[in-house]
């Protein structure tokens, strides 16, 4: 009974893991708000639902961001992927 009881509670952890990687994922909608350059590149973005994300983006990026940009935000948890800028003609 103990080993039954064991096995379901490893089966509500895993899938509570799986869940919340699957909230904190994902390409969004979202807006440049600030950028920070020291040792490491920073930009704080901020996602339709007025969530706000600091990640850490490559050096070699970094000034391709402005604060204001507009466009789609590409993450894993706290791992930047991409930012595409809408482009308003």
């Amino acid at each position: 009974m103990v080993i039954i009881g064991l096995i379901l509670f490893g089966l509500l952890i895993y899938f509570s893991v799986i869940h919340k990687r699957a909230e904190n994922e994902g390409c969004v909608t979202a807006k440049v708000i600030n950028t920070k350059r020291g040792v490491f590149c920073y930009v704080l973005f901020e996602l339709t639902d007025g969530t706000r994300i600091n990640l850490q983006v490559p050096n070699k990026d970094y000034a391709k961001y402005v604060i204001g940009d507009e466009g789609f935000l590409k993450y894993y948890k706290d791992t930047f992927h991409s930012f595409d800028r809408k482009y308003n003609n």
